[in-house]
C-alpha cells in the first residue's frame, strides 16, 4: 500500500511539473538579424548625440583607403584617437590623427587638434600639425562651419532598418560575441548621397551629374560578455562616375569611373562618464 501510494504521489509531482513547464513557455531565442539589428542600433545611440543631448566616447580608428582614378592608384592611411564629451549645447573634443601618403610622394602627418564651444560660441580651438601650431591662422568661416557640424551631430554614422541587415552569423570567441554581417549597400548609398547634398549642388554648378554607388558593406561588431562593444569594423567598395556637359578643364572625367575601397576599424575604448579629454 504504501508503495502504491510513493508511486501515485510520483506520478502527481511529474504531471504538476510538467504543467508547470507548459504553462511557462520559454520564449524563443532571438534571430540573428533581430540581435545584430538591437546591438547597431544601440551603438549609434552612442555615438550619434543629437542637439541637448548628454554623452561621450573614446576611439581609435584606422581608416585604409584604396583609391583608383584616371589610370593612378593611390594608397593612403589615417590612424588615431577622438574624444568627444557633449552636454547639452557645451561640446568638448579632441583627435589626434596620422595620415600616411607615402604613395603621394608626401610624407607623414600628424594632426592635433582641440575644440571648445558652447552652442554657436566658440571658447577654444587649437589646431597642431607636425608639432607647429596654425590654430590663428584658421579662417573664421571654416571655424563656424566645424561648430554648426559639431553641434548638430557629433558623429555621422547611418542607422539602418532590420531589412538592410541581409546575412548574420554570431558566433563566441575567447567570452565575446563576434557579429558578421552585409548589409544592404544601396541603403548607404543614399545616406552618403543625403550627406553630401552641398557637395553635389556644387558639381551640379559646374555642369557636373555623378553616380555613386556602395556594393554591399561587411561590417564585424565584437561585444564583451555584458554587451558592450569593443570594436566595429567596415569593408566597403564605392564608385562614382561623371557625366554631363562638362568645361574643357573638366572634360576628362566623362565617361571615366572613380573606384575607392575602404577598411575601417574602430575600436571603442569608453563611453559615458568614463571619458576625459586629454590634449597636449
Amino acid at each position: 500500500m504504501k508503495k502504491k501510494l510513493g508511486t501515485i504521489l510520483l506520478a502527481l509531482a511529474l504531471l504538476v511539473t510538467l504543467a508547470a513547464c507548459a504553462g511557462t513557455p520559454s520564449a524563443p531565442a532571438p534571430a540573428p538579424e533581430e540581435v545584430a539589428f538591437q546591438t547597431y542600433t544601440e551603438l549609434m545611440q552612442k555615438l550619434s548625440l543629437e542637439d541637448g543631448e548628454s554623452g561621450a566616447y573614446d576611439i581609435d580608428f584606422v581608416i585604409e583607403m584604396d583609391m583608383s582614378f584616371l589610370g593612378e592608384q593611390m594608397h593612403t592611411v589615417m590612424s588615431g584617437n577622438m574624444q568627444m564629451v557633449v552636454d547639452g549645447d557645451h561640446v568638448q573634443m579632441a583627435m589626434v590623427m596620422d595620415m600616411d601618403m607615402g604613395e603621394l610622394g608626401l610624407d607623414s602627418i600628424v594632426m592635433e587638434m582641440y575644440m571648445e564651444a558652447d552652442g554657436d560660441n566658440l571658447i577654444d580651438l587649437r589646431l597642431i600639425m607636425d608639432g607647429e601650431d596654425f590654430s590663428d591662422l584658421l579662417p573664421m568661416d571654416m571655424l563656424q562651419d566645424i561648430i554648426d557640424e559639431m553641434t548638430d551631430d557629433t558623429i555621422n554614422m547611418p542607422e539602418f532598418d532590420m531589412d538592410a541587415f541581409q546575412t548574420v552569423e554570431i558566433e563566441e570567441v575567447d567570452g565575446n560575441t563576434v557579429m558578421h554581417m552585409v548589409l544592404d549597400g544601396a541603403e548607404l548609398s543614399e545616406f552618403v548621397l543625403g550627406a553630401m547634398e552641398d557637395e553635389l549642388d556644387m558639381l551640379d554648378a559646374f555642369g557636373v551629374e555623378m553616380t555613386f554607388d556602395i556594393a554591399d558593406v561587411l561590417m564585424t561588431i565584437v561585444t564583451d560578455s555584458a554587451e558592450n562593444p569593443l570594436s566595429m569594423t567596415m569593408e566597403m567598395e564605392m564608385r562614382m562616375g561623371f557625366a554631363g556637359d562638362l568645361e574643357e578643364e573638366l572634360a576628362e572625367l566623362l565617361g571615366e569611373e572613380m573606384v575607392i575601397r575602404m577598411s575601417v576599424v574602430y575600436t571603442f575604448n569608453a563611453f559615458g562618464d568614463s571619458v576625459e579629454i586629454t590634449f597636449v
